[in-house]
């Protein structure tokens, strides 16, 4: 039953079910809403999405992330809300770009009735906030970040003031956005002969996500040393030509060989590290850590190329890029300034593990120097406490299905990817180390069973959860048999695995899945779980590792068990050529749209089970 009587039926339409859509769909469903989704596909599709829409007769829309305009038919008919990026008057598809490259003070989100044209329709609401002024702002992390947060805010505004009255009032406010168009590369290129580093560095960011900055990247061979060396320049040819992800700057404190920055061109490669690249500046240096190949017109596959490490991505085309030199990689200590995936620090018998990986992505490389880093820890008898702190978007998405994608043999990659998470996930759980997992970003499929692995877990309040195997057609492993279980029992279990939805923290610890949220932002998040360690944990931490063995002890075999039969299955989710698994992957990796959408959050076709559709978000 609904506990609250003046509960909607709300019916998303959305290009994909991004953070942004997902964060405010957990928070409609606390309200006890009723949501389907449904993807705007292509205009053809939207006939089935009308049809739908008839049977099932929504009292509002929400279009959270849609990039296609709403039929008159629908928006005439239904109360059809717009969420744009953007403050009120502001228009177009690069809202952020636009004010990440205008330097704007004030930014926001505005929350419109559709009309016949894009983001022109009348106000609902909207909300301002300063644009933050961290170091490292890239257009993904405002979007994730401040972006959701706002949007969170007036949707749910709107939404509670809708199902009170059932009426909404249009803002008459002056509007000093402007609409601006498609940003195109002209605004985006980098001359790494005229850009300084900031500048190279701001517009990489300005367009991080989508599209990327193109570049091309050209192999020159030297006579006299009898070498190679890569040139990046804007001097594009539509044949070696790459969007450029993930900027760094590198301070040059870690160059092992001075003499080879200083030999080198301006806009060479002179060196690697972790399958990034590095660049030499007018003025300094800059890292990029991934690529995607731009697409030409001989180029005849659906969809785009996939983003994938420089070094990868580069090789693909010419493997002598492995011969650019290899900066040496430092895991115990924080470096300034550079590109650094993954540290540890100690401070008494505490360890703190940091680690950032693209999109929450982890490749078999990665996972291996994760492994790497917690055997050292490991192997430290003073330390007693391990904390992992992941990135600020994300914790882990599990394994990295674009490396996968791009592997000699998919199938194969898959299988290590899968048993590297495995061993990091066995590592947490079987060692004589007492873990805790500090959340501070999303967490997806095998990313959520690695974070709650650890023997407590405490979360930001913002984060969402997302066991997503089932999705990309995966059994999945991790350990999820043994640990959810264990955590939420077998009923919840279920739900979590094949109901194929986000879930919040709040949700979360209401069922055991994680043990603690904290609504902080991510400076204090860090200081907050030192103080919990030394006021709850250091004082008992003797005791709770003798626990841990013991259950350790007592579990051995089952948790064994599960990891062998996990894993048989998602054997035959990688090897069996017939398996989804493949088809879904590489459409997913190559941005190719899914032909429908999935059938656990899509409207049914009729209204015989007067369409309550109840998840996981509240108890039954």
């Amino acid at each position: 039953m609904k506990k609250n009587l003046n509960y909607m039926k709300i019916l998303f339409i959305i290009t994909s079910f991004n953070s942004l859509s997902q964060k405010v769909y957990v928070e409609l469903k606390k309200l006890d809403h009723v949501i389907h989704i449904e993807y705007f596909i292509n205009e053809n599709y939207i006939e089935n999405i009308k049809n739908k829409i008839s049977n099932y007769n929504p009292d509002m829309i929400i279009c959270p992330f849609l990039t296609k305009k709403i039929p008159e038919e629908i928006y005439n008919n239904y109360l059809v809300l717009i969420l744009h990026p953007g403050i009120p008057g502001d228009a177009g598809p690069s809202s952020l770009d636009w004010a990440i490259y205008y330097n704007e003070e004030l930014w926001g989100v505005t929350l419109l009735k559709a009309d016949n044209e894009f983001d022109k329709g009348p106000i609902v609401d909207y909300k301002i906030f300063n644009m933050p002024k961290r170091e490292n702002l890239t257009k993904s992390s405002l979007y994730r970040k401040e972006i959701v947060d706002a949007s969170k805010e007036i949707i749910i505004n709107t939404v509670n003031k809708y199902t009170n009255c059932k009426k909404i009032d249009f803002l008459n406010i002056d509007k000093k956005g402007k609409s601006r168009p498609l940003m195109n590369q002209k605004y985006r290129k980098v001359d790494f002969n005229a850009n300084n580093t900031n500048e190279i560095f701001k517009n990489i960011n300005m367009s991080d996500s989508q599209p990327g900055v193109l570049i091309n990247i050209k192999c020159v061979y030297n006579n006299i040393k009898n070498t190679y060396k890569f040139i990046l320049s804007n001097n594009l040819d539509k044949v070696n030509d790459y969007y450029m992800y993930g900027a760094h700057i590198e301070s040059l404190n870690y160059i092992i060989n001075y003499d080879i920055y200083k030999n080198a061109d301006i806009g060479e490669i002179f060196m690697q590290r972790d399958h990034a690249i590095c660049i030499k500046t007018k003025d300094s240096a800059l890292w990029v850590t991934h690529l995607r190949k731009s697409k030409n017109k001989n180029d005849n596959f659906k969809g785009l190329y996939v983003k994938l490490p420089a070094i990868y991505s580069i090789s693909k085309f010419n493997d002598k890029i492995f011969n650019i030199n290899k900066s040496h990689i430092i895991y115990n200590k924080k470096l300034n300034n550079t590109f650094q995936e993954i540290y540890y620090e100690i401070n008494g018998n505490v360890s703190n593990v940091y680690f950032n990986f693209y999109n929450g992505a982890m490749s078999t490389y990665q996972c291996r120097k994760m492994i790497h880093v917690l055997n050292e820890i490991i192997n430290n008898d003073e330390i007693k406490i391990v904390v992992l702190f992941g990135g600020n978007e994300y914790f882990s998405n599990g394994i990295n299905l674009c490396t996968i994608q791009e592997s000699f043999d998919p199938s194969i990659e898959s299988w290590k990817n899968i048993n590297a998470i495995n061993d990091i996930v066995e590592i947490i759980l079987t060692s004589n180390k007492y873990f805790i997992s500090a959340i501070k970003g999303n967490c997806g499929a095998g990313g959520v069973t690695m974070a709650i692995s650890s023997d407590y877990v405490i979360s930001k309040e913002s984060v969402i959860f997302n066991m997503h195997y089932k999705g990309m057609g995966l059994y999945g492993s991790e350990y999820w048999t043994y640990i959810l279980p264990k955590r939420i029992g077998k009923k919840k279990t279920k739900e979590l695995v094949d109901n194929v939805l986000p879930i919040d923290t709040i949700y979360a610890k209401k069922i055991g899945l994680i043990d603690e949220y904290i609504n902080e932002n991510s400076y204090a998040f860090e200081q907050d779980i030192l103080k919990y360690i030394n006021s709850c944990i250091i004082n008992n931490i003797n005791i709770l590792i003798e626990d841990k063995k013991k259950t350790i002890n007592e579990d051995f075999d089952k948790i064994q068990k599960c990891r062998y039969n996990e894993l048989k299955i998602m054997k035959e989710n990688f090897f069996d050529k017939n398996s989804s698994y493949h088809e879904l992957r590489s459409n997913f990796v190559k941005k190719i749209n899914p032909l429908k959408t999935p059938n656990n959050i899509s409207l049914p076709q009729s209204n015989e089970e007067d369409i309550i559709y109840t998840c996981l978000i509240k108890d039954k």
